[in-house]
């Protein structure tokens, strides 16, 4: 699922410019004549292997299991992610294939000058054990929803 996520994101980064548009819902800070694509897709293979990878391996209790699966996927995430962040906000990737370029209509001018400013991040020590919570608690969630419908039968 996650390299169809990528692929379609990235299918929808490179067709949705070729077809004609204009912003019509204000404000209008950037002029535009083509449809506005998302941004490249989140890094999600590398955290997905390794939940596939964890989830094959440990058994046993849940809440065991999803704290183990919610701590790896934040952990693998930020591996991968933090450091792609930073390649994307360089002038290497403004093409076509990453579309670093491309700036919101509805960004006003103080915020265009600092789009591509790297800042120093706010607290990395409180938002990761908060990031690895709500991951446990939604694996958690995931996980009894799973064995609620592998018990269902028709």
């Amino acid at each position: 699922m996650a390299l169809i996520y990528t692929g379609v994101m990235w299918v929808l980064l490179v067709v949705l410019p070729l077809f004609p548009a204009h912003p019509m819902l204000g404000p209008i800070y950037v002029q535009m004549d083509h449809l506005m694509p998302p941004d490249f897709p989140l890094l999600l293979v590398a955290p997905a292997l390794v939940v596939d990878i964890v989830m094959r391996r440990l058994r046993g209790h849940d809440w065991r299991l999803s704290l183990a699966v919610g701590a790896l996927f934040v952990l693998a995430f930020f591996a991968v992610q933090w450091p792609f962040a930073d390649v994307l906000m360089t002038r290497f990737t403004r093409n076509w294939v990453f579309a670093a370029d491309r700036m919101p209509y509805y960004v006003d001018a103080p915020a265009q000058q600092r789009w591509y400013t790297l800042n120093a991040p706010d607290n990395l020590l409180v938002g990761i054990p908060i990031a690895i919570a709500l991951a446990a608690a939604s694996t958690r969630c995931g996980l009894w929803w799973g064995n609620w419908m592998a018990r269902v039968r028709r």
